[in-house]
């Protein structure tokens, strides 16, 4: 079974990145991971970039327009297309993942996510 992980370092440049993730540009090298750089849509906040690139939509789209945009996400995502595949998922993410594709408002003493539950 193929395995996807995908890795978003939010306020990290690029080159930081590069420079500093050793183990993932040995992943890289070895020919089992592969990298992007990925151009920001604006506005240049969180909450809308992680939704722009967990559905691939711009902001104009889904209208997650800023930071204080509390709610599930109202468009298909990669959470949504993996179950609708039989497939699961998982993330060890910042609090708004959860609010926008799990739950919303996220109440840190009750929602916490146990090993082996998905998204």
């Amino acid at each position: 079974m193929s395995k996807t992980i995908f890795v978003l370092l939010d306020g990290c440049t690029y080159d930081s990145a590069q420079e500093n993730l050793g183990f993932l540009e040995h992943l890289i090298e070895g020919g089992v991971g592969s990298k992007f750089k990925v151009r920001g849509e604006l506005p240049s906040l969180s909450r809308p970039m992680y939704e722009t690139l967990l559905t691939g939509l711009p902001v104009c789209s889904h209208l997650v327009t800023n930071n204080l945009v509390q709610r599930l996400s109202l468009k298909e995502n990669i959470f949504t297309l993996c179950r609708k595949n039989n497939l699961n998922t998982a993330a060890a993410a910042y609090h708004w993942v959860s609010e926008l594709y799990n739950k919303s408002p996220f109440n840190p003493a009750t929602d916490r996510i146990q090993w082996g539950e998905a998204f």
